[in-house]
């Protein structure tokens, strides 16, 4: 199975035995540790996964690792907790109007506060108290962590003893279709029982917000598994005015999107079946962790045009992988057919490819090295220089060294050419372990004839959204 779906799915279900409070089960595979170690922090999710694995017979070097950003998170929410209390008590003898969103209340929602770290705590602030609660913060002693962003968006970011709080005065982006909805938040709120100040937002505003949240993180390069913990929890112990809810989500255009989430939601932590879609789906989120993958973060602001949709500013690139993984069937639906009409004639997959080619049974730190002459040419010193230490460093590491022939360039080959480089190799005592002439299981060993394998991963990627169409010429790339 995929690494990413194997491990994924394995981590979902470790997080589903925590909220419900139930045995979690030992992985019914032969799992690396160590990666779904690395696999917990992508997604900051470690500190929950520890208490769930602390019996198992995970390596002691590992464990330890778990335990540590286990402690040191509930160090930190600890910490959070009582500088948070100390700032609102603040904000309350200072008359600041203030209304805490995002991670510091939705904790609350788990089983356990401290299951769910949060990197900030974030507080809106009314305009007319926004310089007064900055006042109030530098006299209990934090500093600007950040300079004030002024801008769209205008928030600023203070720190003491590594407790960091955020001021908003805004929700959303002054320029996005969010920021109406969104900056009438206050009037909508009410009062926390026994203050005059602090504020909370009433439940379908709670849910809007976080979902709009999920939402920025998700076209800025993709969003974790541990938001959709966030939205399941949501939606097992809160209660809205489904109607009110609806009717507002269809406005902000957020509706498929919260049926889509409601959807692998339901995947994630109640092991509801999948079709295609939401496996891939699936797949993107494990890949995505906590804040997004740092390549389709990339994809979403790298673009000589940008386009304007939804509020956010996207590239003509993010958009099309926006449409196609989250908002609405049609899009999907253009997608895998525009996949089929670029290769008709692909029918094998990507776990075909992964099956058929398994990652090599060989020890830590063998070298795996590939000698990939072209046949345009005599084989010359440098060819011979390159394949003798490919062979050298394969030996010394107990890997294995290959001849692959890179015979792409079709109209430069010459007559005799691989036949020349074999019989060179076999004069100079430079032998393959396997390899073009040599055999092995990893072939075909002549890159002319794995096409097919490459226009596989090209279909998969074009129905991911990962790749599209180039109409430049070929003197245009050139």
């Amino acid at each position: 199975m995929d690494f990413y779906l194997q491990y994924g799915n394995y981590l979902s279900n470790i997080l589903q035995s925590l909220i419900k409070n139930k045995k979690p089960a030992q992985p019914d595979f032969q799992i690396d540790w160590s990666k779904f170690f690395h696999f917990c922090m992508h997604h900051k999710v470690a500190n929950m996964v520890y208490l769930a694995i602390k019996d198992f017979n995970v390596p002691k070097e590992v464990l330890s690792k778990f335990r540590d950003v286990y402690s040191k998170l509930t160090f930190i929410e600890a910490k959070q907790e009582i500088y948070s209390t100390m700032g609102y008590s603040a904000f309350e003898d200072n008359e600041v109007s203030f209304l805490p969103v995002k991670g510091i209340l939705i904790k609350k929602l788990y089983p356990v506060e401290n299951y769910r770290s949060s990197g900030d705590i974030d507080i809106l602030i009314k305009d007319s108290d926004f310089e007064k609660s900055c006042k109030v913060l530098e006299s209990l002693g934090y500093k600007t962590f950040e300079k004030p962003n002024k801008g769209n968006d205008y928030h600023i970011s203070y720190e003491k003893n590594s407790v960091h709080i955020e001021l908003h005065s805004s929700l959303a982006p002054k320029d996005s279709n969010f920021y109406d909805y969104f900056n009438k938040s206050f009037h909508r709120a009410y009062l926390k029982e026994n203050s005059k100040f602090h504020y909370l937002l009433n439940n379908e505003d709670f849910y809007i917000y976080t979902l709009y949240h999920l939402y920025k993180h998700f076209v800025k390069g993709g969003v974790g598994v541990r938001y959709f913990l966030d939205m399941y929890l949501i939606n097992e112990k809160m209660t809205f005015n489904n109607d009110y809810l609806n009717n507002e989500l269809k406005k902000l255009g957020l509706f498929d999107f919260n049926e889509t989430v409601k959807q692998l939601s339901q995947v994630f932590f109640e092991n509801k079946s999948q079709d295609k879609r939401l496996t891939e789906l699936s797949r993107f989120v494990y890949i995505s962790g906590a804040h997004g993958e740092q390549t389709f973060f990339a994809m979403s602001i790298i673009s000589p045009k940008d386009t304007k949709k939804k509020g956010f500013y996207l590239t003509n690139k993010i958009k099309y992988f926006c449409d196609a993984w989250f908002i609405g069937y049609d899009a999907m639906k253009e997608r895998y057919e525009l996949a089929e009409i670029l290769f008709p004639n692909i029918t094998k997959t990507r776990e075909y490819y992964e099956e058929l080619y398994p990652k090599r049974n060989l020890p830590e730190r063998a070298m795996v090295t590939r000698y990939g002459p072209s046949p345009t040419g005599s084989v010359h010193l440098g060819n011979l220089y390159s394949a003798f230490c490919d062979m050298v460093y394969a030996r010394q590491s107990k890997g294995v060294f290959f001849l692959r022939i890179e015979d792409t360039d079709q109209k430069r080959m010459i007559d005799g050419g691989i036949e020349n480089i074999v019989d060179v190799l076999h004069g100079f005592d430079i032998l393959p372990n396997e390899g073009y002439s040599f055999g092995g299981k990893y072939g075909t060993y002549q890159q002319s004839e794995r096409v097919e394998i490459y226009q596989t991963y090209a279909k998969d990627l074009i129905k991911q959204g990962l790749a599209y169409p180039c109409f430049m010429s070929e003197e245009e790339l050139s």
